[in-house]
């Protein structure tokens, strides 16, 4: 498996135009009706292309929530989760970045609000006890 990183604003016009290299990218707007806007940054939802593996594609979601909102906006991405599969008709979709999900931000009775949690549709790839910081002064699991 190979793994790249790319910052998505320097991405570039001829990467994004390359149906190969990525099929879409947008970006959520959380603009439900009765909803607030629950993100401090909305995630940019990408849509790649497999070409020569099992998986015809494949959806990212890159988040990072705002601290003090991780709740509310772990919460929302049940939401996008939603939209993304409404609109692409694929199960393939994997959500990941700094979700700031543990210590005082999410609490493990926050945790069972977050729906994205509760649903057994979904799967944490990383536990709750393997911290996930650079920091030596405590072992929270912030990263998803």
């Amino acid at each position: 498996m190979k793994v790249a990183s790319f910052n998505v604003r320097r991405l570039g016009t001829s990467k994004v135009a390359d149906k190969n290299v990525l099929k879409y990218l947008i970006k959520y707007e959380d603009t439900q009706v009765g909803d607030e806007d629950a993100f401090a940054r909305e995630p940019y939802i990408l849509r790649f292309t497999c070409l020569n593996t099992v998986l015809k594609d494949l959806v990212l979601i890159p988040v990072h929530t705002k601290p003090e909102d991780s709740v509310k906006e772990l919460d929302e991405l049940y939401d996008v989760v939603k939209v993304v599969k409404r609109k692409w008709k694929t199960d393939n979709i994997m959500i990941l970045g700094d979700f700031n999900a543990d210590g005082s931000y999410v609490t493990k009775r926050g945790m069972t609000n977050i729906r994205i949690r509760s649903d057994k549709k979904f799967n944490w790839v990383i536990g709750d006890d393997v911290d996930t910081t650079a920091n030596t002064g405590n072992d929270h699991t912030y990263d998803r």
